[in-house]
């Protein structure tokens, strides 16, 4: 009963058409699709919409914790900032990359 007084049915169905997008065709179109081709996604806008969702699910989060509870928890960021922390940490003591970029947890470390 929550979900239909949030967005109700249009609504509900027009999130999981973009979800479906993002999570399932984009991907597919950069790994399937040449190149050469008008569809293909490039890897460059594969990862910035990674960096959108992952920041859209640490705002989820902190608008519930905050706005339908109360509560003011700084836990959330502590653990994206722990994240981001460890990735780059990881990416840097990386031994032999020679100053490459490293793929490390979906980021990239330039050092």
């Amino acid at each position: 009963m929550i979900a239909q007084r949030l967005y109700g049915t249009r609504g509900w169905t027009i999130l999981g058409v973009f979800s479906a997008v993002v999570f399932i065709v984009l991907p597919t179109l950069n790994l399937l699709v040449g190149p050469e081709s008008a569809f293909h996604v490039s890897t460059t806008w594969v990862t910035l919409f990674g960096k959108i969702m992952c920041y859209a699910i640490v705002a989820v989060a902190m608008d519930l914790i905050w706005g339908y509870a109360g509560i003011l928890s700084l836990g959330h960021g502590l653990f994206f900032a722990l994240g981001g922390y460890s990735c780059s940490s990881t990416g840097r003591s990386f031994p032999g990359s020679g100053g490459t970029p490293i793929r490390s947890g979906g980021a990239r470390s330039w050092w």
